[in-house]
């Protein structure tokens, strides 16, 4: 079994450097793009998927759909999992994601930014370890219960995050350098009861339109 982990498109708060948590919010006409030319490159390299599932939010909804399509596999049917949906921020909800330019504390920005694991609580919100743990009862069912082919899931940046964290070589740099690029990919293998990368952050557009609005960790995210 192959795992296509792929984080949604931008949408109108990524553009604007708000945190938007479980706010439903759409696509805008770039994160489309990106999803199209994500189903594209899938089509053109011949890969094709055999079980779809997405967060119940649009903006991953959209994704999976506008993946499929382009891969010209639409009437694939997609399973809604409220396991990888993306982590609520509660009071935090469409608030500036850029240090100083909110009421939110400072230090609990940058904390963040740089290691959620030492975050305060946010008020009627989720922790990171929570976050872990739900990505990582969908990861072991997954696993538990595998398919022979491809399969394509469409999450959020902090879930894929949180979802790979047990995966990497230092689970305690939560970020991995930086927030995941919209429409990037991680590719994990399942064999012998083992998952193991095969690709990481990959993106199948053309590099000059992958958009970093998190290059500055310390900063903003």
């Amino acid at each position: 079994m192959t795992l296509y982990l792929i984080r949604h498109g931008e949408t109108p708060y990524n553009e604007k450097g708000l945190l938007q948590g479980r706010t439903d919010t759409p696509l805008n006409p770039s994160g489309l793009l990106l999803a199209k030319w994500t189903g594209e490159a899938f089509k053109r390299e011949g890969i094709v998927f055999e079980k779809a599932i997405s967060s119940p939010l649009i903006r991953a909804r959209q994704t999976t759909a506008a993946i499929l399509e382009s891969a010209g596999q639409k009437d694939l049917p997609v399973e809604l999992d409220e396991r990888v949906i993306e982590m609520s921020i509660g009071t935090w909800e469409g608030k500036s994601a850029y240090i100083g330019q909110s009421d939110i504390d400072p230090e609990q920005m940058r904390l963040f930014h740089t290691n959620p694991f030492l975050m305060d609580p946010i008020e009627k919100g989720e922790t990171a370890r929570e976050v872990c743990a739900r990505t990582k009862s969908f990861l072991d069912d997954l696993a538990a219960n595998p398919v022979s082919g491809n399969v394509l899931v469409s999450s959020h940046g902090f879930a894929v995050r949180a979802m790979l964290n047990p995966l990497y070589d230092d689970p305690t740099d939560f970020w991995q350098g930086s927030v995941p690029l919209n429409c990037s990919v991680n590719i994990l293998s399942f064999r012998d009861g083992k998952w193991t990368f095969v690709e990481k952050d990959k993106i199948y557009y053309d590099p000059k339109y992958a958009v970093d609005r998190y290059s500055s960790p310390s900063e903003n995210t």
